[in-house]
């Protein structure tokens, strides 16, 4: 049998990934089909929640515990969308953004470059393979948040559901085109990794404790995930401004990335 050979950066990078895209697919509709089915044990029940509305305003945030925990979007909200997805986006989006930075320092990427091909063209291309898996991701999750629900006899508003994923689906691309922003202008893994790392540790811890400690919330702003705040697009819906923003944090990100990559040297292996 005559074996497929992709053509182009953008079929090659989403063949080479294909097994990374099913385990992750999978994982992400276990996940949210895991947690969803918790809320008949924990989300209904009022004195579970009593008992959680107890705890310090920081330490809810952390738990991911909003004030409407005991509903169905309140606990979908704040559960998958506003506590599991966040870290998960962050550590995904920092796993795929490495990308460049590690073929340049096994010595893959200066091959590739020899080729007829613009560094635009490869840089933008893998770029938009890999924003082509987060998409397919969140089918993922939305099929397993709907088997959760479908098994519970339980509904959520489509369009904001639809809105929340889409919320996820933009902080991975962040936390993308931070990493490969960073591994590409600079060629080194382990820099990208630092960068985006503590920027999404800290910047959760920040976002957390500003909740409860009067003195941080001025900060808050700083956090990336002041802009995701998906625990409450169940409830209120998608804060477009927000939206905005970290979409065009992502571009300009990019954009510099992709600048500095185009014009730095790029020794041979």
């Amino acid at each position: 049998m005559r074996r497929y050979k992709p053509r182009g950066v953008i079929t090659k990078t989403l063949y080479d990934r294909r097994w990374f895209l099913f385990g992750w697919l999978l994982g992400f509709a276990f996940l949210s089909w895991f947690v969803g089915v918790f809320y008949s044990t924990f989300g209904s029940s009022d004195v579970i929640n009593q008992q959680f509305q107890t705890l310090p305003p920081a330490l809810k945030s952390i738990a991911g515990l909003s004030g409407d925990f005991n509903t169905v979007p309140g606990y979908f909200g704040s559960q998958i969308f506003g506590k599991t997805m966040p870290m998960v986006a962050a550590v995904l989006g920092i796993m795929l953004g490495l990308a460049i930075a590690t073929e340049e320092e096994e010595g893959t990427l200066q091959t590739l470059l020899a080729a007829p091909i613009s560094r635009t063209k490869v840089y933008l291309s893998k770029w938009f393979a890999f924003v082509a898996i987060f998409a397919l991701l969140m089918v993922g999750l939305c099929a397993g948040l709907g088997i959760s629900l479908w098994q519970q006899n339980l509904s959520l508003d489509i369009l904001r559901v639809l809105e929340a994923t889409a919320n996820v689906w933009l902080i991975m691309v962040f936390f993308l085109s931070l990493t490969y922003a960073v591994g590409a202008a600079l060629g080194k893994r382990s820099t990208a990794i630092a960068v985006s790392s503590i920027l999404a540790v800290s910047g959760y811890f920040l976002n957390a404790m500003a909740a409860g400690v009067e003195a941080l919330k001025p900060y808050d702003k700083l956090s990336v995930y002041y802009y995701y705040g998906s625990e409450n697009v169940l409830v209120k819906g998608l804060n477009y401004t927000n939206f905005g923003i970290l979409a065009g944090v992502s571009l300009v990100l990019l954009i510099i990335g992709g600048v500095i990559f185009a014009r730095r040297n790029i020794a041979a292996a």
